[in-house]
């Protein structure tokens, strides 16, 4: 009897034995395969990141596996046999190959994470679905979910090579809240309905600003043309006036961003230079010049003497067509009664341009839905993007950047979604058009305009469908931004590689 069971012991430990080999087996086998397809994915969302030649990327692939494990496995063989005493190879020719590939596979992920470490997430956020072009359906989609959710795996490298340095400007204390900051309930879709229920609005193209909401014109407040000089003698003068003067704090609110985009310029030799001085609100106040730190405090500061409750948030920016992961910045928040509301003072001031600061007021980031902002706006805190599913900063990187009159038309864009194509000779951009704004659009080759004619005029919609359409051709390969218009105002960009 003992020895029965002895002999089924040792039977359930044999079989048991021979499940784990199996299972350590086919563990070592996936992971042969998968790092050299991570390799290759990465090389390839790399090479579409930066306008290179995916088919290279894809066949430097190959050559990690299987070309490269078996070349190893055949020297080692030849090698093995012309020694003068041959030893007996220890595993068998199927586990050589896995180990071999694993190795590669290990190797190669290194090279390219410990070589592009600043543009690995945001190549595989933003360009890492390029073989799915702009398909879309179940499965397409479950894929590309699952690419994305690979790409924010390695968000820790974006974290690890890029620090904000606008943070040590700011003082913590006006990064701080009174209040619980709740998703906000002003949405583009409520915009856009309200837009479209006025008369006017096809009229003007689809496109009214408005004098107490966003799209607001861009009017200065009169509280801030009319200030007097001595009210200006400082940040509690300035708020006291704006006080008394607006008695609504929506509109408060508009003055404080005004004075501070009106009044302050962007101080591009230290932003160049990354030699950045004190940006608190007095000294940007006595200076009248600063970056987006010293805008962002003087607005909480001067909020603060209007009886407005203003914050600094910290994170990310970018514009359309540049660096989709943005750099750092700082900007507003502001709370009108149970909401909040953002602004950007700085980007509102003027734009930039080599070394030479333009001043040109604008309201294109004054208090624009949470979803508009937050294209091309990423906070370092997920609240403070104010809507109800804070979005990761892989799903940031990866959607189209368009400029906040895009929305304020009504427009959406639906092909190609991701704000990037990669076509032969033609794309066809689809627009969303419900208010019917007067779209066209250019094509520009390294940021030089070559011809405003290529792009066909837009396409009406019909009854049935709010959609225009936009048809560009491109003379050669290369890397070319489709750029969009109503009128002269820049409405955003696609970015497209045509390959030929």
């Amino acid at each position: 009897m003992p020895s029965a069971r002895g002999s089924v012991a040792r039977t359930v430990a044999a079989a048991l034995f021979g499940v784990i080999s199996l299972a350590v087996k086919l563990a070592f086998a996936a992971t042969a395969i998968a790092l050299p397809l991570g390799a290759v994915w990465i090389a390839s969302s790399l090479a579409a990141h930066r306008g290179g030649s995916i088919a290279v990327a894809v066949l430097c692939g190959v050559a990690l596996w299987p070309v490269l494990p078996v070349a190893w496995e055949l020297v080692s063989t030849w090698r093995r046999r012309r020694a003068s005493a041959p030893r007996p190879a220890v595993l068998t020719a199927y586990d050589r190959m896995i180990l071999r590939s694993v190795a590669v596979g290990l190797v190669a992920n290194a090279i390219l994470l410990l070589g592009f470490p600043a543009t690995v997430f945001t190549a595989l956020a933003s360009r890492g679905d390029w073989m799915l072009a702009d398909r879309h359906g179940p499965i397409v989609d479950r894929v590309r979910e699952g690419l994305m959710t690979a790409a924010g795996g390695l968000e820790w490298l974006h974290e690890s090579t890029h620090r904000n340095e606008y943070s040590d400007l700011v003082d913590a204390r006006v990064t701080e809240t009174t209040e619980a900051v709740v998703p906000s309930d002003d949405t583009l879709e409520r915009a856009v309905a309200e837009m479209r229920e006025r008369p006017s609005a096809a009229a003007q193209g689809g496109f009214q600003p408005r004098a107490d909401a966003w799209p607001f014109a861009a009017q200065l407040h009169p509280a801030v043309v009319s200030m007097p000089a001595d009210a200006e003698r400082t940040i509690d003068g300035v708020g006291r006036h704006l006080a008394a003067a607006e008695p609504d704090a929506t509109l408060r609110v508009k003055a404080v961003h005004d004075y501070v985009a009106t009044r302050i310029a962007y101080d591009v030799p230290a932003y160049r230079a990354r030699e950045l001085p004190d940006q608190s609100a007095q000294a940007v106040f006595e200076r009248r010049i600063g970056v987006c730190a010293g805008y962002a405090q003087l607005a909480s500061a001067i909020g603060d003497a209007a009886g407005l409750e203003i914050v600094v948030v910290v994170g990310d920016a970018r514009s359309p067509g540049e660096d989709p992961s943005g750099e750092g910045h700082a900007w507003n928040a502001a709370r009108l009664g149970e909401r909040w509301v953002l602004f950007d003072a700085t980007w509102d001031a003027g734009a930039v341009d080599g070394d030479t600061f333009t001043a040109e007021y604008r309201t294109d980031y004054l208090m624009a839905p949470p979803e508009v902002f937050g294209q091309t706006h990423f906070p370092e805190e997920p609240r403070w993007q104010l809507v109800a599913a804070p979005k990761a900063r892989a799903a940031f990187v990866a959607e189209a950047a368009m400029a906040p009159g895009f929305h304020a038309r009504g427009l959406a864009l639906r092909t190609p979604s991701s704000g990037h194509a990669r076509v032969r000779d033609e794309l066809t951009i689809v627009l969303g058009n419900p208010l019917g704004a007067a779209v066209r659009g250019d094509i520009a080759e390294d940021g030089a305009r070559i011809n405003f004619d290529v792009c066909a005029d837009a396409e009406p919609g019909t009854a049935e469908s709010d959609a225009v359409s936009i048809r560009c051709r491109f003379p050669n390969a290369g890397r070319y931004r489709v750029r969009l218009w109503d009128g002269e105002t820049y409405l955003g960009l696609v970015q497209v590689d045509a390959t030929r």
